[in-house]
């Protein structure tokens, strides 16, 4: 009796393509962007044969590949196999090859931790145990979306922000399975949405295959959000009734630009302002100071904070504006950017009290750059270059 295991470091090797793997799954096509969605799950073909305990004659390297396959479709531990006509050492061979095939695959690679084929030499044939090790569920395996587009991949991750959901695999070709283009998927949706999504989780993403494998990849997704579901949404409820509260305050008669003085003033005022986490430093939480609900349930935020409550409240207000993320003075720093009659303006109420309002609302690139000395990335953001300022819209 000869034993034979292959471990998951064959998954490190890198192949042009994963055709097999196109033609057995439903939904791996070429990527085909546009505003429908297309998400669906992956397709598990049930395979009965497998592990009832019954030998399956396999006549060629290509039926012993279908049948292991089966097996990984199907989550089945143990199958027992009779190969005719081939001694163990070739038939090892064979094994060997199917199995270095097959981790190349982004699900085996995903619900897979070890191959171990047992082969004993039987009359005319022989025989084998396969036993496959899985490192995910049944329910993992048969929950891989097929996700063939941005947009649905954009809706897919966007659900997750705003149920507070921790899981999510997907089956997708490799300019979506990317880890720097989800992760910025995520942080737009976050930013966008200030009354949907009430924090930006931690994110941990895991690539099926490794990166330089093949056009398909299963991306796994792993959110930490510091919160439970039912939390979330109970701190959701609360940030909306916060804002909604606030936009009740606003004085009668104010125009659209006075308007936002005035809220940019009562936000600077009422909240206390704490130092905002740099990019990349690691925390056990989300912090809370740097979302709406910091500021506007709290009353305790950093810049971001502040930003993203103004986010959640001109979002209530149908006012058009969106956040910049920059650097203040070398540091981390968050405001916004609005847009009035055909101009941008920037717009910054944590920094109000410090640099006073002819320095923070409605002021111009220029301004913020060369007096106030704040940096961000110009190709990202629109310009603002009005020549309006701050006292033309005091009325």
């Amino acid at each position: 009796m000869r034993r034979w295991g292959f471990k998951m470091g064959i998954r490190t090797r890198l192949v042009a393509g994963c055709l097999v793997l196109v033609v057995l799954l439903s939904g791996c096509g070429m990527l085909i962007e546009g505003t429908h969605l297309d998400v669906r799950p992956h397709q598990v073909t049930v395979t009965p044969d497998l592990g009832t305990g019954d030998y399956i004659t396999v006549n060629s390297q290509q039926e012993l590949e279908r049948a292991i396959w089966g097996m990984v479709l199907s989550r089945v531990e143990r199958g027992l196999f009779r190969i005719p006509h081939l001694q163990p050492d070739d038939a090892a061979e064979m094994v060997d090859a199917v199995v270095q095939e097959i981790w190349l695959r982004p699900l085996a690679a995903y619900a897979v931790s070890t191959f171990m084929p047992v082969l004993t030499e039987g009359q005319g044939a022989t025989e084998m145990e396969m036993i496959i090790s899985f490192q995910k569920s049944a329910a993992q395996i048969a929950g891989v979306r097929t996700v063939n587009t941005h947009t649905s991949a954009s809706a897919l991750l966007g659900q997750m922000l705003r149920n507070g959901e921790p899981y999510l695999a997907m089956l997708s070709p490799a300019n979506i399975a990317n880890v720097a283009f989800l992760e910025s998927l995520i942080r737009d949706y976050y930013y966008s949405r200030a009354l949907e999504v009430v924090l930006l989780p931690h994110v941990m993403i895991n690539l099926y295959p490794s990166s330089g494998s093949g056009n398909q990849r299963i991306a796994e997704i792993v959110l930490d959000f510091g919160f439970e579901p039912h939390t979330l949404a109970q701190m959701r409820d609360d940030l909306r009734r916060a804002a909604t509260d606030l936009v009740r305050e606003i004085p009668e008669g104010l125009t659209e630009p006075q308007q936002v003085i005035w809220l940019a003033e009562i936000l600077a005022y009422r909240v206390n302002l704490v130092a905002m986490e740099k990019d990349g430093v690691e925390s056990s939480l989300p912090s809370i100071a740097d979302t709406a609900f910091g500021a506007l349930v709290s009353l305790e935020a950093s810049s971001d904070g502040i930003a993203m409550a103004l986010q959640a409240v001109f979002a209530l207000l149908n006012i058009e504006a969106q956040m910049v993320r920059g650097e203040l003075d070398d540091l981390p720093h968050a405001w916004n950017l609005l847009y009035f009659e055909g101009y941008y303006y920037h717009i910054d109420a944590s920094m109000l009290r410090i640099l006073g309002p002819g320095y923070t609302l409605f002021v111009p690139d220029e301004v913020m750059m060369f007096q106030n000395g704040y940096n961000w990335d110009t190709v990202l953001y629109p310009r603002a270059d009005s020549l309006l300022r701050f006292d033309d819209f005091v009325g």
